[in-house]
Formats: C-alpha cells, structure tokens, sequence
C-alpha cells in the first residue's frame, strides 16, 4: 500500500496534564479502505497558549 501524507492537523487542549485528541477523517480520503495505520509523530507547545499540535500522517 502507497503512504499517502494527508497533512492533517489536530489541535488538542491541554487540561491537567491529560491530553483529549479528536481527528475526523472523511470517508472519501480512506478511499472505502478497511484497514489504515495512522502514525503520530512530535508533539509542539503552540507558542504557550494552553494548546498541543499533532501533525498526523495516515498510510
């Protein structure tokens, strides 16, 4: 299977220490795939406004 960047971001609110991470991916960029492994890599303060960034990289 081709690895296909997606360039999805996910912003998630930083709340005590615990982390709620939310990514919607629309059914047309799985392409009706039934399996897909989404690799999470690097976690950024977003310049100290109580936010975390995620860049998401589906294959």
């Amino acid at each position: 299977m081709a690895r296909q960047a997606l360039g999805l971001s996910v912003f998630c609110p930083v709340d005590s220490g615990r982390t709620r991470l939310l990514l919607v991916v629309p059914r047309a960029v799985l392409n009706d795939s039934l399996e897909c492994e989404i690799a999470i890599e690097g976690v950024w303060p977003d310049n100290g406004r109580g936010f975390m960034r995620q860049e998401i990289e589906m294959r």
